[in-house]
């Protein structure tokens, strides 16, 4: 048996990643954002398949506190997840914006991407991330941890303990997306 991954339409990308560096103040604008020093990213459609509880409680942990996370996709209850936010004094931290059909601009002003998924045979977003030269945090639960390296991803040692999850954080921090 071969395992294929999935992959990505590098063309497709290739002018959405070239343009990032330009595209970051206007999109950041756009969206509202400040310029914090560092985005999180997390992408995903039922936010308690893919650990957003887990992500929340490790970026409280984290010491940096100018780290900021956008929150993308579908799900039923947001505003449970805006109040966990607010319970853990993370309200002027996380972002939801919900589902958006095109998560590009999302990418373009990410540091890193950020997928703690409790079950995912292989989530999409690694790869997507890796080729708008995002970081990747991963779960060990995510079947995309397979296509990290060293230096293109880390995986969270145990999603349900903060201080681990906060120190996978810290590690994504230490490589901030650069033109290389």
């Amino acid at each position: 048996i071969v395992v294929i991954h999935n992959g990505v339409e590098w063309e497709e990308r290739k002018e959405d990643f070239i343009r990032r560096p330009d595209s970051r103040g206007r999109v950041l604008k756009c969206l509202g954002r400040r310029a914090f020093n560092y985005h999180f990213l997390f992408i995903g459609n039922g936010y308690k398949r893919k650990g957003l509880v887990y992500l929340l409680q490790g970026l409280k942990m984290l010491s940096f506190k100018k780290a900021h996370l956008l929150v993308v996709g579908k799900e039923k209850n947001i505003p449970y997840y805006m109040q966990v936010a607010k319970k853990l004094g993370l309200e002027k931290r996380v972002t939801f914006f919900g589902p958006r059909s095109n998560t590009t601009e999302f990418y373009q002003i990410a540091d890193s991407l950020v997928i703690p998924s409790i079950y995912d045979p292989f989530a999409n977003v690694t790869v997507e991330a890796l080729s708008m030269g995002l970081y990747v945090i991963s779960s060990p639960y995510n079947g995309g941890k397979e296509v990290l390296s060293k230096g293109s991803g880390t995986v969270i040692a145990d999603l349900k303990n903060p201080k681990l999850f906060a120190k996978a954080l810290s590690k994504g921090m230490e490589r901030p997306k650069t033109w290389a």
